[in-house]
């Protein structure tokens, strides 16, 4: 009789649930599609250029959310916002340039992935930028 070593049980074990995980996808209430990555991301395009898409982040961010922005970076490939809700909790915008008008934005709510908040957020930000 074969046993399994305690590691590779751990992985058998683990891999329908990653393959739930990675395969998740919706759309928010604006109807952008979305897909949940395996590290508890949101990913979304938006169609408008780079700069746009993060100073409108950034600025939904502050007015809307009454989040505290302490980190924006951008150049010409991409961007991130940084920002602290009320309870401490981080939000991660990040953007990717993904053509001439379109932008791949990536965002995180800590600590385990607020999947609502962040379709909230996507669906904002798109409002926002259209």
């Amino acid at each position: 009789m074969t046993t399994l070593r305690p590691s590779r049980l751990a992985c058998l074990l683990l891999l329908p649930i990653i393959a739930a995980v990675a395969g998740c996808s919706g759309t928010t209430e604006s109807g952008t599609p979305y897909t949940i990555k395996v590290d508890r991301e949101m990913q979304a395009y938006i169609d408008a250029a780079l700069a746009t898409v993060h100073h409108s982040a950034v600025a939904m961010l502050e007015d809307e959310y009454l989040f505290e922005v302490y980190d924006s970076a951008l150049d010409a490939r991409e961007g991130i916002a940084l920002a602290k809700t009320a309870k401490g909790r981080t939000v991660r915008i990040e953007t990717y340039y993904a053509g001439p008008d379109v932008t791949q934005v990536n965002v995180y709510v800590s600590p385990m992935g607020d999947q609502v908040m962040q379709a909230d957020l996507l669906s904002r930000l798109e409002t926002r930028v259209n």
